[in-house]
């Protein structure tokens, strides 16, 4: 159950409400990845300004709101809940580079549903998007439309429906499936870290990190040497790397987990311990970078980095993506790596970065039957999400137990 926050005089705190220790009252909110602050001696004060605040901007962006164009809807939309820095970020970049361009300065009114087909198609087959990817473009455009509704700005919902877009879309390679993450098999998770380790891709070491802790891809960008305690061999895991960007500028922060459980304290395989060994000595005998400050935030030095126009700096979310999707493509057509390596598999599937986390945890599960440990091992926010990972995988060994019982028993 979450924890009621009250003040010195025992009221309880609305969410982004905070009494300060001089008793002042402060409200904060990430408006479209901007944190606004506003203050007040006390808490009636600060409901008003919060109030009027809200009111005055809302009214800004909804003058006329029968001509409203989508790039307004959009900042309405971002003003109309309360939510986490990272999910900002996402939400923002998720519209500027995939709906801005093309719908932004067209009127709510004046979008059809066919408007929101085609671009969908466009990043299909054109872009050759994945399609999780499709789907959060139409379900951001599903929730603003929603709004729009709701505010009587339309009647109907243009983005409806509009998946069945790509029922039959044709012209892209990657289609993954529609439901549930990609987990690699065994194999393929070996010839995966074989190829990436032999084409010394800057990535392996934090793909291996991945693979060997579960973590999400902001978790292990994130993660700094003071979190790792090498006596012990163990990591820390507190916190997540965010990327945003003012004008043309990429910035790096931190923010906290996901959920409160994803603060957590994980052993480091062996296989894993050697290669962050190797990095700290190589890192102690070799010349420094140019622009190596990029790594340090906080006073605290990344470990995971990339080097881009011969510049070093932090990894995002898309990086890893992008050379994720560069070393599949590579991986597929290599052949020489396949005859010096008979018996791995002929091609590995497309996947996102966040496949590398549902392979770790649907091989976890395959190993332990403990849900407690695998959710805190995890840092899943409730045990019914571990469930829902643990009973996929149970098919999976089920379905296995029930053939090999066949093969064996039945004689089939």
């Amino acid at each position: 159950m979450r924890k009621v926050r009250k003040d010195s005089h025992g009221r309880v705190l609305r969410t982004g409400e905070f009494e300060r220790y001089d008793g002042i009252y402060v409200f904060q909110k990430t408006v479209c990845g901007n944190k606004k602050t506003i203050y007040a001696s006390s808490l009636e004060a600060l409901r008003q300004k919060v109030s009027e605040a809200v009111e005055y901007r809302f009214d800004e962006l909804g003058k006329n709101l029968k001509s409203i164009t989508l790039d307004k809807a959009f900042e309405r939309f971002m003003l109309s809940r309360i939510i986490r820095n990272t999910t900002a970020y996402v939400q923002r970049n998720l519209y500027d580079h995939y709906i801005k361009k093309r719908l932004g300065k067209k009127k709510v009114n004046e979008i059809t549903h066919s408007d929101i087909r085609q671009l969908l198609i466009y990043h299909f087959t054109e872009k050759h998007l994945s399609l999780n990817t499709i789907k959060s473009i139409q379900g951001m455009l599903h929730a603003i439309f929603a709004l729009m509704v709701s505010d009587q700005v339309i009647t109907i919902n243009p983005a409806q429906q509009a998946m069945k877009a790509l029922a039959h879309a044709e012209g892209s390679s990657l289609r993954e499936e529609s439901n549930g993450q990609k987990v690699l098999t065994t194999d393929e998770e070996k010839a995966f870290l074989m190829y990436a380790k032999e084409t010394d891709s800057f990535f392996y070491p934090l793909w291996l990190f991945m693979l060997s802790t579960g973590a999400r891809v902001g978790e292990a960008s994130a993660i700094c040497w003071d979190d790792i305690d090498f006596e012990k061999k163990i990591v820390s895991i507190n916190k997540t790397l965010v990327c945003s960007y003012k004008g043309k500028e990429r910035i790096f922060s931190f923010n906290p987990t996901k959920t409160k459980n994803g603060v957590r304290k994980l052993p480091i395989l062996s296989t894993l311990y050697a290669v962050l060994e190797k990095m700290k000595n190589d890192k102690a005998t070799r010349k420094s970078f140019p622009h190596e400050n990029n790594l340090l935030i906080n006073d605290q030095e990344l470990i995971f980095y990339c080097i881009v126009n011969n510049r070093i700096r932090a990894v995002s979310n898309f990086d890893v993506n992008h050379a994720l999707k560069k070393l599949i493509t590579n991986y597929n057509s290599d052949k020489l790596f396949k005859e010096i390596h008979p018996g791995v598999p002929t091609s590995l599937p497309l996947f996102s970065s966040h496949a590398l986390r549902h392979t770790f945890c649907s091989r976890l599960c395959e190993n332990e039957v403990n849900l407690k440990v695998i959710q805190e091992i995890m840092g899943h926010g409730n045990i019914h999400m571990t469930m829902d990972v643990y009973a996929q995988s149970n098919e999976k060994k089920n379905s296995l137990s029930l053939l090999q019982y066949e093969k064996k028993i039945l004689g089939e």
